[in-house]
This record gives C-alpha cells, structure tokens and sequence, in this order.
C-alpha cells in the first residue's frame, strides 16, 4: 500500500481502485494526497462497509461506483462468501444461478468516460482472478490508459500479467526489483509501469 501512497502523492491524476473492498487503499491513498479516486466495487456488503469509511474521512475526494467491472457491459453474479472472507468474493463464470441475484456490469471505459475522470495515474485491481475480462473493458490506447498497475497476482497467473505486458508495460516488484529471478512476490503484488514512465522510478 505504500507504493500506491507514493505514486499519488503530489499528483493530480485519478487513482482508480477496482475491487475497493471496504476502502483500506481509498482511504490511505486519499488521506495522504489531494487525488480524485473512483472506487469501484460490485458488493453490496463491501459497498456499505467502503461508503461507511468513505464517511468518516470527509475530505476524501472519491466517486463510489456500484457495479462490477466488466468486458461489455452486462450483468454478472457474484459468488456467495461467508462472514468474514468478503475480500474473496468473485464473479461466477459459470452458469446462472437461481438463488444469487445479478449486478450490473460495466466497462472502465464506460466508468470513466460517465464520471469524466482525467487521467488514471494509479489503476490497483483486485478482482479474484477476473482481472483480465476487467482489462478487455478498457482503451489501452485511449486517454483513460493508466500509467502504473498495481495488481494482486502469484507466478502461475500469466494470462493477466501477459496482457499488460503485450500492452507496453514493464513488471517490477513492489519493492522495484525487476522479475528477472524473482519466484515469489512480495504482498503477492506485482507493480506495472508503463514504459513511458520507466524514468521516473
């Protein structure tokens, strides 16, 4: 969390937070900048809980989005979690099921051209191996393009690693250190830079 802390601070850039869960990046992030934030978050027991801490910080600059992020726009359903184990809750890939109600689903592009966000500086996305139909919503050539991807992963998950890659980003640690030899990931987190961005960290 003290990556994306020190990538938004001093930056008007939007911080993009998709998967908010209850806000813990939200709030660190905004506590410690004047950044604009759009959380995204399609749970709605994880929204209360992040509207609630979104709440008591009332200097945070954050548009809460209720929705799931998507490749099109569509409707999803969302896996059932036990108290407690909400921070795993995902999207069901299978079939249709009778007894989960659906959430809407909606592309970033879409997000953010409705909210008319500038530029993302920071995307972190958390999205319990979703991650790569989240990135198939969004113009990676457009204006929303984010300049650094901060993305839950373990070594076994190439398909999303692979697509930011083809991208034009390069992949570091969290802590900086570049992939090469690296097995395992500190806070099994991978950071994405944009190569355009390579010289500023």
């Amino acid at each position: 969390m003290s990556h994306a802390v020190r990538i938004m601070r001093n930056t008007d850039g939007v911080f993009l937070d998709v998967g908010a869960h209850h806000g813990l990046y939200v709030v660190a992030v905004g506590m410690a900048s004047a950044c604009n934030i759009v959380a995204v978050e399609g749970s709605l027991g994880n929204l209360q809980r992040l509207s609630k801490n979104v709440a008591l910080n009332p200097r945070l600059r954050v548009s809460i989005v209720s929705c799931c992020a998507t490749a099109l726009d569509t409707l999803v359903q969302l896996s059932s979690e036990p108290l407690g184990r909400s921070a795993w809750t995902r999207v069901n890939e299978g079939e249709d099921k009778s007894d989960i109600p659906f959430v809407a689903g909606m592309t970033l592009e879409h997000i953010l051209t409705r909210l008319k966000t500038g530029p993302v500086r920071l995307l972190k996305i958390d999205v319990e191996g979703y991650e790569a139909e989240v990135f198939r919503g969004l113009n990676w050539s457009g204006v929303f393009r984010p300049q650094y991807v901060l993305m839950e992963i373990n070594p076994s998950e190439s398909v999303k690693m692979q697509f930011l890659l083809d991208h034009g980003y390069t992949a570091r640690t969290v802590d900086g250190t570049p992939l090469e030899n690296v097995d395992s990931y500190p806070e099994g987190n991978l950071l994405f830079v944009d190569n355009g961005m390579l010289d500023e960290i």
